[in-house]
């Protein structure tokens, strides 16, 4: 006999093998049922209150519904997910046996029903279930599994395998605090044992007590507030040893309250309680870092970046609101360019103040413009109005000269834009060396009730290349604001309003004093 002979011969006889062994595996699955019906009775998925999950190597997943919720208690001690439970116990209630064959020693060890792959015991309705699990079919899309109590070897689909054979922290909640944005009342941030910043809130708002006391910015807060409520773990460390490596040298600590404002004095009201997050070591990438929360056993990886949020001062939290000047109090506007100091030349060299002041309310009686008496024109009686003749003098006008009348709608939209004037972004100091232009914003109001004179002050300064306008205010704050409505008066010109020359109402003699622009 030759190879090929031989090659040949080998192949049919592998051939031969296969079909007599599938031909037998299928005879004995077909000669058997072929029944398809539920695998438990244990009613529906909101009806199972408990699952117990065993690998091969004795492993256990228990999983308890605790009034709406799940809970994992082995191998840990710690809420579930409450989604991928849910789906879990969904389809273990709902497993269907497709074809059916008779238990017996020699078929549970060709089966793997006699070494399960995973032991699943399920209670729901009164009712536990236990159901072992063996190997894959040879053909098909099932896997064997035994209900025991029962002489019957089931074919379930193999989709439930894929959702059991996962560990344990595959079903457990990831979020890390169980607190909404709106629950926490008091922020205290830590680092090397040393409070970086604390703030709470009061009945109406949030506001920065350490290391300086300034009013909180309420966007910021809740940005601040939701690394909180969103912390969520990417991953366990599994490992006990790990875990208390890398929590060794805290780089953080973010502590909360969830205690409401009390208007009780501080003496007599009982002490906020405190959770505590505990940041650690980064990992090796950097990208993630260590965080414990309170006193949990478990350590945890999230993204780095979760903690340089909390790496905010006072200016990056202050409220934005950085001047509020009342428009109806104020008085007289003032726009000066100033030459700068600084040893770049300025682009726009000194001018002469522009000075906008409002009409006192009790001046009476509107001065009109001379007309030769031979351009006077006859209105009929029908038409006639004196409003063509005296107009309206302007709320605002110019006071140095050439005293004009202003155009009101400008000068409110200056007043309208300080109410309030709100920062992009605080800053500590600012060099103005590169400045291409600085200027000046006087305005001074005067409260009602006969309230002292104050002025505010707006030194503002142009870095150029359409960036944002840096403002250092009398109130000692020095921040950026958008180029938008500052800008537009940097010449200092309001446009005055043009008059309106319809000429002295009939019978008006000639000459007579009066300037219908002042």
């Amino acid at each position: 006999m030759n190879f090929k002979t031989t090659s040949i011969l080998f192949v049919l006889t592998a051939i031969l093998g296969l079909y007599a062994f599938v031909t037998r595996e299928k005879d004995s699955v077909l000669k058997e049922s072929n029944d398809v019906h539920k695998l438990v009775d244990v009613g529906s998925t909101n009806d199972v209150s408990k699952v117990v999950i065993t690998d091969a190597t004795g492993k256990k997943t228990s999983l308890e519904k605790q009034g709406k919720k799940w809970r994992m208690t082995e191998p840990y001690n710690t809420a579930a997910d409450d989604t991928e439970v849910t789906t879990l116990v969904g389809l273990l209630a709902a497993m269907k046996s497709e074809k059916q064959t008779e238990s017996n020693p020699t078929k549970d060890a060709e089966t793997g029903i006699d070494k399960p792959r995973f032991t699943v015991a399920i209670t729901g309705s009164g009712k536990t279930a236990q159901v072992r699990i063996g190997n894959n079919m040879a053909i098909g899309k099932n896997v064997y599994a035994k209900v025991d109590g029962t002489s019957i070897i089931e074919m379930i689909p193999v989709e439930i395998v894929e959702k059991l054979d996962r560990p344990a922290g595959a079903l457990r909640d990831l979020r890390l605090v169980e607190v909404g944005v709106s629950d926490i009342h008091k922020l205290v941030v830590s680092s090397n044992n040393a409070i970086t910043l604390s703030m709470e809130q009061a009945p109406k708002a949030w506001t920065i007590t350490a290391p300086q006391a300034v009013p909180a910015d309420p966007a910021a807060v809740t940005d601040l507030l939701s690394q909180i409520a969103s912390l969520r773990a990417n991953s366990f460390v599994e490992d006990s040893t790990s875990a208390a490596e890398v929590m060794k040298n805290p780089s953080m600590e973010v502590s909360y309250s969830t205690t409401p404002p009390s208007t009780q004095p501080a003496a007599s009201r009982p002490a906020d309680a405190f959770t505590t997050i505990t940041f650690g070591d980064y990992d090796i990438t950097k990208k993630t870092i260590h965080v414990r929360v309170g006193n949990s056993p478990f350590v945890a990886k999230v993204n780095a970046s979760v903690v340089d949020a909390f790496k905010k001062t006072p200016l990056d939290l202050r409220d934005k609101v950085a001047v509020d000047i009342l428009p109806e109090e104020v008085s007289k506007i003032t726009i000066t360019s100033v030459a700068s100091p600084a040893t770049r030349p300025t682009t726009t060299p000194a001018t002469k103040p522009s000075v906008v002041e409002r009409r006192p309310v009790t001046e009476s009686g509107v001065p009109f413009l001379p007309m030769p008496v031979d351009e006077i024109k006859i209105e009929p009686p029908s038409k006639f109005s004196l409003s063509n003749y005296f107009p309206k003098r302007s709320k605002w006008y110019r006071s140095a000269d050439p005293k004009s009348n202003m155009n009101d709608a400008e000068v409110d939209t200056l007043l309208n834009g300080l109410h309030p004037l709100r920062a992009e972004k605080y800053l500590d100091t600012y060099a103005s060396t590169q400045a291409t232009g600085r200027y000046e914003f006087r305005i001074q109001t005067s409260a009602a009730g006969g309230a002292a004179a104050r002025e505010h002050v707006l030194k503002v300064i142009d870095p150029g290349n359409n960036q944002n306008l840096i403002v250092e205010s009398s109130n000692g704050l020095t921040f950026e604001v958008s180029r938008g409505m500052l800008s537009n008066y940097f010449d200092g010109e309001f446009k005055p309003k043009a008059p309106a020359n319809n000429g002295p109402p009939m019978g008006m003699p000639a000459g007579m004093p009066g300037n219908f622009a002042q």
